[in-house]
């Protein structure tokens, strides 16, 4: 069997990070329906027993069948193994479409499976290569499992080529590690069983009852997309796009911001130190001077005055988060750095004398100011060193 085999060199280079967040669709349209390829589920558990698959192919083999369209009906065209899933999956991060399979267990359509009568209905649900599974768990007769027909569905985050990479790496006869190739791009998978209440159409009514939208989620990262190669089986790579999000709002109506509502949106804006006595922990060396006004908006107007109301400096803030590049990042942008310093000096480079200033800062887009007192000791120059 190939996933004892399979667990070995696909299952170490599927990382959670690279699960993709999939909505599978299910529809009775047909002209959305996936083209795609059909793998064997036979295993050893039914051949040991005498049963066969259809062409003898092995587990995750491409089916040894004609191809059918989507009445169910052979192409005609000398290919094998292809059909078609009744929907599709997108990515929804990316948006792109994904190649999504299934599978059947043909050993039930064998002449032995219909002699001993396995299936309800003797319904060769195993081997019409139609994604129709069926209620019927097991017989009472035998013991041996039917499963619905064992219709494994396999999604991949792989771009939607209507499976053509992934038949040639699933081919007959092909070794264990070309198949690989195609198994480490399959992201989930499961195991559907039909329910009584609930049965499969005919697929000439379009098998779906009623459309559904079965939705596979994992938590990760804002970052960018990746892409898999399917010839290089441990490799994912990453794009330069970022995904889009699409939202809708309805019944809402947008508000306009009243002036109370920015009331005191800069009571934490702060001088420190404050008293300055010749010295500060932000300084590091004798020959610079330094205070910061600290918890700013992003943008802010700071005007330094003496006591008198002479102009000593001004600092235009438009602070804005920097583009970050690379891959795996907890964020898009840096964030804006709240703080500001001052180094003690005029707008002409001139160290300024002790005493007492007014910081005045002004927050355009919050339609707020205030004014701080500051009051500062300088130190005597220290030439030691130079």
């Amino acid at each position: 069997d190939l996933m004892g085999a399979l667990s070995q060199v696909v299952g170490p280079t599927l990382r959670p990070r690279e699960l993709n967040n999939v909505d599978i669709v299910f529809t009775k349209d047909k002209t959305k329906w996936s083209k795609c390829v059909v793998v064997e589920t036979g295993f050893s558990a039914y051949t040991d027993l005498g049963f066969k698959t259809q062409g003898n192919a092995r587990n995750f083999e491409v089916r040894q069948s004609p191809s059918v369209g989507t009445d169910g009906k052979p192409l005609g065209d000398g290919t094998v193994g292809f059909s078609y899933f009744p929907g599709y999956a997108v990515d929804v991060e990316t948006g792109e479409r994904l190649n999504i399979f299934f599978g059947e267990n043909s050993v039930l359509g064998d002449s032995l499976a219909k002699t001993l009568k396995l299936l309800d209905g003797e319904v060769p649900l195993g081997s019409d290569m139609i994604y129709n599974p069926s209620s019927q768990r097991g017989t009472n007769a035998t013991g041996i499992d039917v499963m619905g027909g064992q219709h494994y569905i396999y999604v991949t985050r792989q771009k939607y080529d209507e499976c053509a990479s992934i038949a040639i790496k699933l081919k007959k006869n092909n070794g264990t590690l070309t198949r690989s190739k195609a198994a480490a791009c399959i992201t989930w998978t499961a195991f559907p069983i039909g329910v009584n209440s609930a049965p499969l159409l005919p697929i000439e009514q379009g098998l779906i009852p009623n459309d559904m939208v079965y939705k596979l989620r994992v938590n990760n990262p804002y970052n960018q997309s990746r892409v898999y190669n399917i010839e290089k089986e441990k490799e994912c790579t990453t794009k330069a796009d970022m995904p889009v999000y699409e939202f809708e709002f309805t019944g809402k109506q947008a508000e306009t911001l009243k002036q109370e509502d920015y009331e005191g949106a800069l009571a934490n804006v702060n001088v420190v130190p404050n008293p300055y006595y010749a010295y500060s922990t932000y300084e590091t060396s004798q020959f610079n001077n330094t205070i910061k006004i600290t918890n700013l908006p992003a943008r802010a107007i700071v005007t330094i005055y003496g006591i008198d109301g002479s102009f000593i400096k001004q600092y235009n803030r438009d602070e804005r988060g920097r583009q970050l590049s690379g891959s795996n990042l907890p964020t898009s942008t840096t964030q804006v750095y709240p703080d500001l310093d001052w180094d003690m000096k005029n707008f002409k480079d001139i160290p300024v004398a002790s005493g007492v200033y007014l910081i005045h800062i002004v927050a355009p887009e919050l339609g707020e100011e205030r004014t701080i007192k500051w009051f500062g000791i300088g130190r005597k120059f220290d030439p030691s060193g130079l």
